[in-house]
């Protein structure tokens, strides 16, 4: 999404991710403990916005690849992402509208 925001958005991508954090900011009190301690990690690295270029997302990667609990290769997540970037770039452009169509229909999010 970051790499098509301006054809879905007319606002620019920066602000709405700070847009998102004072929001997240202000009902910090109704989010479960756990989310309330994640939440000031996450504005601080500026998570909404690690998608934006392929050094953020490998670190991105590489910080969820800690996380999991499982045997994965996050590591080269990033490999595919860019061999496959065309042919992702195809499918999200089919599949984000509909999204958008769908999403509206139970909110006013505009």
């Amino acid at each position: 999404l970051t790499q098509r925001w301006a054809t879905y958005s007319a606002e620019p991508l920066s602000d709405f991710t700070q847009r998102i954090y004072m929001m997240l900011q202000k009902n910090m009190d109704i989010y479960p403990p756990a989310l309330q301690e994640k939440i000031p990690r996450m504005i601080k690295d500026d998570f909404l916005y690690s998608c934006e270029n392929i050094e953020r997302l490998i670190r991105t990667f590489a910080m969820v690849a800690k996380r999991a609990k499982f045997d994965n290769h996050f590591d080269r997540a990033h490999i595919d992402l860019i061999e496959n970037e065309e042919a992702l770039g195809l499918c999200f452009d089919t599949f984000f509208p509909d999204l958008v169509t769908h999403i509206g229909d139970y909110c006013d999010c505009h």
